[in-house]
């Protein structure tokens, strides 16, 4: 009897140290609240908000949402209300408010989604168009994805408020950066735009740099310096930078705070010329017509000017019609032969710009190709 009792509390003890054994070697799964930063991309008259989720982000209907911004000069509001996730479609999920809302979100606030459904988050190297781009993307800047936004059309608060939810989420797209800047120089945090176009720049922003570069020619919050704003602008001209091209060799050419340098102006107008710029056209026009920086090549600017007059540019249209003595007499025969060639001239090749040649100017202008 004793024997089978001890056998039987030897099983027991085997069977207990058999459960911790197998407990301590099988994966444990253990289930913790997340927080998922999203982005506020639409919000419908019943405060109803579509959210923007970070790639391999995944949450469940039912999961809490709270919604909060970034403000200048007031720092981080949160609504009190809580939002609740009521569906779901791949990167784009909606959410219903938990009763009358305490405040209604705007488009760019961020999204705090607590959700215990296991994650598969990786960063993308493309974040693709976020409404930081939609917002505050700036004409002529090569890492743009959107239609760019004039500056003076620029909502600078939303911009700021989508841009820095869009570096929360992609903290290294150096796009972001750039038009994070545009919003805070707008709002006139201009400490805060240099701080972040100077990190986007050292990073290898050619627009940050260009933006940090037109502060410097004009004093713009900062000591007025054109040969540092030189320095950079041809920095971010050897980038690809087209704006930063004319204003390199606008630099050069008067020679304005900073060593006249024709032929590097004559340089910096070429390149910018190989990109299609008709200001660059038109001022190389000038400069090649005349001798400056270079040789002179009446054909050469006859052409340039042309091409410059076709593409709409209103400098060269003044000087075409205005004041063509910024032409020499031999570039202004070339114009008038190249309107002969083509059909559009039948008077005398002598240089002189009157109604017969401004007729075939207009003409040339308006035709196809």
């Amino acid at each position: 009897m004793a024997y089978h009792v001890m056998q039987t509390q030897m099983r027991a003890v085997f069977y207990r140290i058999s459960l911790i054994l197998l407990m301590w070697l099988l994966p444990v799964q253990i289930v913790q609240a997340l927080e998922i930063h999203a982005v506020v991309k639409s919000v419908d008259e019943n405060a109803r908000v579509e959210l923007d989720l970070p790639a391999g982000a995944s949450v469940a209907p039912g999961d809490t949402v709270r919604i909060e911004a970034e403000l200048p000069g007031l720092g981080v509001i949160a609504i009190d209300t809580h939002w609740r996730v009521t569906g779901v479609s791949g990167a784009s999920i909606t959410a219903s408010p938990d009763g009358p809302p305490s405040g209604i979100p705007v488009i760019g606030y961020t999204a705090i989604i607590e959700t215990s459904v296991a994650q598969g988050i990786a960063k993308r190297k493309d974040p693709g168009i976020h409404e930081c781009d939609r917002l505050g993307a700036n004409v002529g800047d090569t890492l743009a994805v959107s239609k760019g936004v004039s500056y003076s059309k620029l909502d600078a608060e939303l911009t700021v408020t989508a841009c820095k939810a869009a570096l929360a989420q992609y903290p290294d797209t150096l796009r972001f950066m750039n038009q994070l800047g545009r919003g805070l120089h707008k709002l006139g945090q201009k400490d805060e735009a240099m701080k972040v176009w100077g990190q986007a720049s050292q990073q290898g922003s050619v627009q940050a740099t260009a933006f940090l570069a037109a502060m410097y020619r004009v004093g713009d919050h900062v000591q007025k310096e054109p040969k540092k704003a030189l320095r950079l602008f041809e920095q971010a001209a050897e980038g690809g930078s087209e704006i930063s091209m004319l204003y390199a060799a606008g630099l050069l050419q008067k020679g304005t705070d900073v060593p006249k340098d024709e032929p590097r102006a004559v340089y910096w107008y070429e390149q910018a010329v190989k990109l299609g710029n008709s200001s660059a056209m038109t001022n190389l026009a000038i400069m090649v017509s005349n001798g400056m920086g270079t040789k002179k090549n009446s054909i050469r600017a006859a052409q340039l000017i042309l091409d410059a007059h076709s593409a709409g540019n209103k400098r060269a249209r003044e000087i075409l019609f205005e004041k063509p003595s910024e032409l020499t007499v031999k570039t202004r025969k070339d114009i008038q032969r190249f309107l002969l060639e083509g059909g559009y001239y039948s008077n005398t090749i002598d240089g002189k710009f009157g109604p017969g040649t401004q007729k075939a100017l207009e003409q040339y202008s308006k035709a196809p190709g």
